[in-house]
């Protein structure tokens, strides 16, 4: 019997150039040609973490036995006090 779940997670990002060698690397792997990843990824040369985080955990191919419908992601406001100098 199939199930539909959500799952939801924050992602603090610490380092804005690792996470995008890492979302670069993934999208590589998955078959994209380079300039298309860089384009999707860092578009005018400024790295998008969103689309980073989309193709680090739902980089188009979803894990055996399940359908990945739909991810989004939105940024969020970071208090002072959370911030990490």
């Amino acid at each position: 019997m199939p199930n539909r779940l959500q799952f939801i997670m924050d992602v603090r990002v610490h380092d804005a150039d690792a996470f995008y060698a890492k979302a670069l690397d993934i999208a590589q792997e998955g078959g994209l040609p380079e300039a298309e990843a860089v384009e999707m990824l860092k578009p005018g040369g400024e790295i998008d973490l969103g689309a980073c985080l989309v193709m680090i955990f739902d980089p188009g191919i979803s894990p055996d036995g399940s359908t990945i419908e739909q991810s989004t992601h939105e940024y969020l406001e970071i208090e002072e006090d959370e911030s990490d100098d």
